[in-house]
């Protein structure tokens, strides 16, 4: 065998070697680069999936908020909201000199809101049906602002015995000095459009042995709601129900062992158990200035 020949299968058996040495020793890398290359070639081009909301997770009362989180979180306190600055967009459930012709289904409260009578004058109410005529008389009394409340509330059905027909109707106070009327009508089968969740007082102004309407609308319906107004680390309570429309009326008169005149924080809570507080709402509390018997601040 010639020497040139010799000399090239000794290259060849010696590069033969060298490669079996090398994928002795790197068999699993070798491999994994083989396949990756052929992914890389052949797998498809996949569309992007449309981007989907993430859903945020709320903590319930009984789990704990991270150390983290505890450490950056502030205190806040509620916001309160003074009785003369309630949105304009809540509708007034309540019958006055300029809101009138308001319709009133069944279960609902009917409370019109007499002004500008004498303090003290006497006053004839009388509830009158536009065809039936006077279907209540009854008299009271101005409080020392002059203002006078009349309230009814209508039963959840027309066939109750004591139930006052549909129709229209007038709410009429006379009185030495001047006499009111308050057009509405009543409609059992009235379904009024859904009203934003909130709270007010009506009037803005009241005496602590005088009138005052608070009323709350978008709530649910048929649920016992507590009024609880505090001043000064007192408190006194009211409950009522509210309605087939998730709207309370609370007629008051400002009465009180507990409290005295002057700046009150009053909050709405939902009673869920007698012996309990009751439950928040999401109402931001709100705040009215009571003046004294005589009108006066305190």
């Amino acid at each position: 065998m010639k020497p040139a020949i010799r000399f090239s299968l000794l290259i060849l058996t010696i590069l033969a070697l060298l490669l079996s040495a090398c994928q002795d020793a790197h068999p699993a890398e070798a491999t994994a680069i083989t396949n990756q290359s052929a992914k890389l070639v052949t797998a498809p081009v996949r569309k992007e999936s449309p981007i989907r909301p993430v859903a945020t997770k709320t903590l319930s009362p009984t789990m704990k908020v991270p150390r983290s989180a505890q450490e950056t979180a502030l205190p806040t306190t509620p916001q309160v909201i003074s009785a003369t600055d309630i949105p304009e967009t809540l509708p007034l459930p309540v019958l006055a000199a300029d809101n009138q012709g308001l319709t009133y289904g069944a279960g609902q409260m009917i409370a019109a809101f007499g002004e500008g009578f004498l303090p003290g004058e006497a006053v004839a109410v009388a509830l009158i049906h536009a065809e039936q005529g006077v279907l209540l008389n009854k008299s009271a009394e101005a409080d020392s602002l002059g203002y006078l409340l009349a309230v009814k509330r209508l039963p959840v059905s027309a066939n109750d015995r004591d139930a006052p027909p549909p129709g229209q109707y007038t709410y009429r106070f006379t009185g030495s000095s001047q006499t009111l009327e308050f057009s509405f009508k009543v409609e059992y089968s009235y379904q009024p459009e859904p009203a934003a969740k909130g709270c007010g007082f009506y009037p803005e102004k009241a005496a602590f042995d005088g009138y005052q309407v608070f009323w709350c609308t978008g709530l649910e319906p048929g649920v016992r709601y507590a009024l609880t107004s505090r001043q000064d680390g007192q408190a006194d309570q009211v409950i009522n129900i509210s309605d087939a429309f998730g709207q309370v009326v609370f007629p008051l008169r400002q009465s009180s062992d507990t409290l005295a005149p002057g700046l009150w924080t009053v909050t709405l809570g939902q009673v869920i158990d007698a012996e309990q507080e009751p439950v928040d709402v999401g109402i931001p509390p709100l705040s009215v200035q009571i003046l004294a018997p005589g009108g006066a601040n305190p």
